[in-house]
């Protein structure tokens, strides 16, 4: 037997595919349409996730630089009343 023989032959865009949407690439993969009703509202599902997905990421961003925004003032703060304290004392 040769070498790959009777193996099923999986490319890298295939895995590629199969991480998107495991699915849509077994449709494909066994010849089943993928132009179905079901199968565009899977693709409009996956669109909006996607644009979910970009929210949250932003959102997660924002979030941070506000918290690191946030420490910098409340070491600042502290920092100010630190100072103003020594120089009271003096």
């Amino acid at each position: 037997m040769a070498a790959g023989e009777g193996v099923p032959v999986i490319s890298a865009s295939e895995i590629a595919e199969y991480s998107y949407c495991a699915a849509s690439w077994h449709f494909e993969r066994n010849g089943r349409s993928t132009t179905s009703p079901s199968i565009e509202r899977g693709n409009l599902k996956h669109a909006e996730v996607g644009r979910t997905l970009t929210t949250v990421e932003q959102e997660r961003q924002i979030f941070w630089l506000l918290t690191i925004l946030g420490y910098g003032l409340l070491a600042l703060a502290l920092i100010i009343l630190l100072w103003g304290l020594m120089r009271s004392t003096i």
